[in-house]
């Protein structure tokens, strides 16, 4: 528990625009491990959900997760205002600050997962990467600081901003201009607020030349940013060098509020060089990296065939610009780096996965390579992202290449234990399905791979490539095996840019879909990938539990013959899949019945209509049957939950304001801090709103987040429609269960009402100890997942997985008791 008394004061009297640094603070060493989990106690976040938390003393006490004490102790900063020491490896440092004068100003902090200030929490900069200085709006005297600290060191100084709203100058996302193109390119640039009202109506107007473009910028909350498209002109100077352009931030009456100006350098399309887009997840502005093929010399006769393409993910703290730099330029083929969203990102998996896929289809049209010439590598993290996405995509690639590649989080750096056999814990565990490559490797049999490991790596331990080779030797006809003799991590480019694996991927393409009489493959999720070249999972019997399929097509006997675990329902392209690769035939043709055999059952279909595959669908019984055409509001490929796949569609974060003033603050502090963290992790951009500003006709078919409950959110019958849930004060539901009390949450995922695509996230709490309880959960974080359902008690956050009072899965029309639905209760 901890200890309440008079807190140090860090007295400031300079008025100066010098920074006002933090130079000392009382720090308590690590409360509680933080492994990637979704699992965690922290008596601090505790006591800050119940109201419980008061400013430390020096020698005060605090029990630990684990039972052990801990003392607050007064810590000094270096003269460069760094703090170094084992507190800050996870635990807590607190301090107050004495502001000057009233205004805007801006927090650079460094080190910290996370600060409250004066209680308000803000996503930190746990990488210490320097991209974070929170805007915000002080008045003048004593404020109080709460940090959580992350890898062993902090700084934190409050700085003048330069207007009370402003561009600001870190962490843009910017283009090259590319030499010829024209048109106009997109750049990523933070807009802040460091005011006390919500903004709206401002523009960005970039000028390059005598060329001006003009951006609208979302509706900016208080003490918030937005990193925002800018459209820029594609044109290059006369004089050859880079391009200078220059921003003004102008509001609703065309008054300029702030001016600032990048350098965008000028490549040739041969060049190596970066481009950026807008992304379908978000909305936000994204880059890759690309090393063409170098341009032909005069006279030079062009290649008969279209380029390949070798898709490069990225190690941790790599950027995708420096990934694609690594590579020689190679005539036949196109290196492009995605970017994962980070340098560290998410470990190419979840958003960083879905990145991938984005980039490949966007290079894919621009560049004109051929689909059955695709490969994938990556080097450390990147060579794990290529076991993961290759494991994801089977058929998508035509060969893989791993270089200091770890399998997966349970080989290389652990996973937590979620309690054993503990019945909601072993749901946890069923969430994670996805990130379970060794669950999916049965997909590379559909793929070459190549493994290159150096042997005396001491990052990723070569035992994670033996362990692929020994895996590999038990059932793959087509993969090869290299160790670099008295090789570490990084050994120089050749370590990605290994002649031996290029000559591997080169002999290796995707076969004609006719060549494909038997597929074989494994899904954990649907919706994450549904198909392996003309087979389509549809629905499982038992959602996020491995499906396994094998098809075989008998063409002269018109035949298919399924092998299958826990498929409910099966679609076969005979003719779609086929159409869009060029000089393909379809499967089979037309006309006379086929006839599919599976699990004893035999079904016969018509096959007259070549813009429709042919489906069947399993009972209840286990006998199968034809199906219709799919019912999207289903569970399927294009929605299947859990409650993390809400977070795309270019999603938008929707606060309540129909509660007590405690719990509308509690929604925005919780919406803005998401969108803080998501802006920091995924280099995001998430549009925050409040419910009564929130128009279902403005936001068509996009992702919605809800925060607060039905009572609260004014949102929720907007966009949530018979669902199986349901909060409000005092009152939690899941089905024909219901819980009562203030101290209960919920994480929820359903589908949207008037969309067929995408979905709803609830977060909401009974009241503000199971609200506060959601504060600091880390669904934004890899490795980490939620069923479709959770529901949370504020002891949670001291007792871990024995907090969570339940948990489970809707069954396939998305409700609590329906066919393959599952739930647990303590």
């Amino acid at each position: 528990m901890l200890v309440a008394a008079a807190a140090f004061v860090l007295c400031v009297q300079d008025p100066s625009p010098a920074p006002i640094v933090v130079r000392e603070v009382l720090a308590v060493g690590a409360l509680s491990r933080r492994a990637r989990s979704a699992l965690y106690a922290d008596p601090v976040e505790s006591a800050i959900a119940r109201g419980a938390f008061s400013p430390p003393v020096e020698g005060g006490a605090v029990r630990a997760a684990g039972g052990a004490e801990r003392t607050w102790t007064r810590v000094a900063a270096g003269e460069d205002g760094w703090f170094s020491s084992r507190e800050f490896r996870g635990g807590y440092a607190f301090a107050t600050v004495e502001i000057p004068e009233a205004g805007a100003w801006m927090l650079d902090l460094r080190g910290a997962s996370t600060a409250w200030v004066d209680g308000e929490p803000h996503a930190g900069d746990v990488y210490t990467n320097g991209l974070t200085r929170i805007p915000l709006a002080l008045t003048a005297g004593r404020h109080e600081l709460l940090f959580r600290g992350g890898r062993g060191r902090l700084y934190a100084a409050f700085e003048r901003a330069p207007a009370p709203v402003y561009f600001e100058d870190r962490d843009r996302t910017l283009p090259h201009v590319i030499r010829g193109e024209g048109g106009e390119v997109v750049a990523g640039q933070i807009v802040a607020n460091a005011t006390g009202s919500l903004l709206r109506g401002l523009r960005i107007r970039a000028r390059l030349g005598d060329v001006s473009l003009e951006t609208e910028v979302p509706a900016i909350g208080p003490a918030s940013f937005r990193k925002c498209v800018v459209r820029v002109p594609n044109l290059t100077p006369p004089d050859g060098g880079a391009a200078q352009v220059a921003l003004e931030l102008v509001d609703a009456a065309g008054e300029v509020l702030h001016a600032t100006g990048f350098e965008l350098a000028v490549r040739g399309a041969h060049d190596k060089h970066v481009r950026t887009f807008v992304s379908r997840i978000d909305g936000s502005v994204q880059y890759y990296g690309v090393t063409p093929p170098p341009a032909r010399a005069e006279g030079e006769v062009a290649p008969a065939e279209r380029p390949g393409l070798a898709l490069s993910l990225h190690g941790a703290g790599v950027e995708g610009a420096g990934q694609a730099n690594s590579y020689a330029q190679k005539p036949d083929l196109f290196v492009v780096a995605p970017t994962n969203r980070r340098a560290f990102g998410f470990d190419w998996e979840d958003w960083g996965r879905m990145d991938a896929i984005e980039v490949l289809e966007l290079v894919e049209a621009r560049f004109g390579t051929d689909p059955r010439r695709t490969w994938l590598t990556g080097h450390s993290m990147g060579g794990h992202g290529t076991w993961q996405v290759g494991a994801q995509f089977p058929g998508r690639f035509a060969a893989i290449a791993p270089s200091a590649g770890w399998r997966e989080f349970w080989t290389y750096g652990g996973q937590p234990d979620f309690g054993g056999d503990d019945p909601v814990g072993q749901m946890l565990v069923r969430a994670l399905s996805p990130s379970r490559t060794r669950l999916l490797d049965q997909n590379y049999r559909n793929v070459g791979v190549y493994i290159l490991h150096g042997d005396r790596d001491d990052n990723v331990p070569v035992t994670e490539a033996r362990a692929m080779r020994a895996r590999l030797a038990e059932y793959h006809p087509n993969f090869a095996y290299y160790e670099q003799p008295g090789a570490g991590h990084w050994w120089g480019n050749a370590c990605v840019d290994w002649p031996p694996l290029f000559e591997f991927l080169r002999r290796n393409t995707i076969p004609e879909p006719t060549a494909w009489r038997r597929v074989e493959f494994v899904t954990a999720n649907p919706a994450i990938n549904s198909r392996c070249s003309w087979v389509r999972v549809e629905a499982q019997v038992v959602p996020l539990e491995p499906t396994r399929v094998a098809a075989t097509i008998d063409p002269a006997a018109r035949k298919i013959t399924v092998e299958a675990e826990n498929l409910a329902r099966v679609a076969f392209d005979l003719w779609a899949y086929a159409a869009p690769q060029p000089n393909s035939k379809p499967l089979l043709p037309t006309g006379e019945p086929v006839t599919i055999e599976v699990e004893g059952t035999s079904v016969q279909l018509a096959f007259e209509d070549t813009s429709q595959p042919l489906r069947i669908e399993r009972l209840g019984d286990g006998a199968w049957r034809p199906a219709a055409r799919f019912d999207p509001r289903r569970k399927g490929p294009h929605r299947a939950g859990p409650f993390k796949e809400a977070f795309q569609d270019r999603m938008v974060f929707v606060y309540g304001t129909q509660g007590s003033a405690e719990m509308n603050a509690w929604a925005f502090q919780k919406a803005r801090y998401d969108h803080e963290t998501w802006r920091y992790r995924g280099n995001g951009a998430v549009e925050v709103i409040a419910d009564v500003d929130f128009d279902p006709a403005d936001y068509a078919d996009r992702g919605v987040i809800l925060y607060g409950s039905r009572t609260q959110n004014a949102a929720w019958p907007k966009v949530l429609a018979d669902a199986s849930f349901d909060v409000e004060d005092g009152r939690l539901r899941i089905g024909d269960r219901t819980l009562t009390g203030d101290s209960l949450a919920l994480l929820a995922v359903h589908p949207r009402r008037d969309s067929d695509v995408a979905s709803v996230a609830v977060i909401a709490g009974t009241g503000l100890p199971g609200a506060h309880t959601t504060d600091h959960l880390p669904y934004f974080v890899s490795g980490v997942a939620y069923p479709d359902w959770t529901v949370l008690d504020v002891t949670f956050l001291e007792e871990g997985l024995a907090g969570i009072q339940g948990a489970g899965f809707f069954g396939h029309d998305w409700r609590a008791d329906g066919e393959g639905a599952s739930a647990v209760w303590r």
